[in-house]
């Protein structure tokens, strides 16, 4: 999951060095970020019973930060562009 995570990064630099219109870009960000959440949730569902006390603690407050990002994103590429 760290490999998606690190894909996603590389996306936003690329999109905040090359591209001119950045909204499109953060749209797709948005939308790897709520899946990369949803996945993130989905897999603390099913390995429940292996999750240790610091995983319990770690995986609610990453799926937030995700989440809060994401609708960040989300938000930033609906706005329009001043001219």
């Amino acid at each position: 999951m760290a490999l998606f995570a690190a894909v996603f990064c590389l996306i936003g630099l690329a999109c905040l060095l090359f591209a001119s219109d950045v909204r499109k870009p953060l749209r797709l960000l948005a939308v790897l970020n709520m899946s990369y959440g949803i996945g993130t949730i989905v897999l603390c569902v099913l390995y429940f019973n292996e999750l240790t006390k610091w995983g319990l603690a770690y995986f609610p407050i990453e799926v937030v930060v995700i989440i809060a990002l994401a609708s960040l994103e989300w938000f930033a590429s609906i706005i329009p562009m001043k001219r």
